[in-house]
């Protein structure tokens, strides 16, 4: 079994490209649209996870934090906080975290600074040997920047292209990383 946790960004993943790449891996998904990282550890908090343990949990959590004033520490943090719990949860399970996705029209954008300091945060933190993370966001911008709305309709939310781009590579992760064949 596999578990995507995360915000909109996993609700809202593609059915049919969803159901293409990841349906031969039991896939599980929680994500829920809104969620900060706050809100995704108060519900691991009350959930206990469904006391499911699954053999891989993908997280893509954070890019909404920055709508309610959080700081980048603040963000990793709590990315922080939510493998340890999920690791206390379901210890067998290996993590895979991908980057806070890019977002806003440019690089300058002061949400997609503040995304992006959390990535360097989580690039240079010591993770434990179960958690894995996979720094994606140069996949979804173009060389100046810029995000295409062939991927992200509105700078933020994927497209059925931006969900192809990962999907591939969340697939290609899951085989190297973990060997789980495609």
């Amino acid at each position: 079994m596999i578990v995507f946790l995360g915000d909109s960004i996993m609700q809202w993943w593609d059915k049919e490209i969803f159901e293409k790449y990841f349906s031969n891996l039991n896939p599980v998904n929680f994500g829920i649209a809104g969620h900060t990282t706050k809100d995704t550890l108060e519900f691991l908090q009350i959930s206990k996870f469904h006391n499911l343990k699954p053999g891989v949990i993908v997280l893509l959590i954070g890019t909404n934090n920055t709508d309610h004033g959080y700081t980048s520490v603040q963000t990793f943090n709590e990315i922080r906080e939510i493998t340890q719990l999920l690791l206390e949860l379901s210890p067998e399970s290996k993590i895979l975290v991908l980057s806070i996705l890019p977002r806003g029209e440019s690089k300058t954008d002061p949400k997609r600074v503040i995304n992006n300091e959390v990535n360097k945060l989580l690039t240079t933190s010591n993770l434990d040997s179960r958690i894995f993370y996979m720094d994606i966001g140069h996949l979804f911008v173009k060389k100046d920047g810029t995000i295409s709305s062939r991927i992200m309709y509105d700078k933020l939310h994927l497209t059925p292209h931006g969900y192809t781009i990962l999907s591939e590579v969340v697939k290609s992760y899951l085989y190297v990383i973990f060997g789980i064949p495609g």
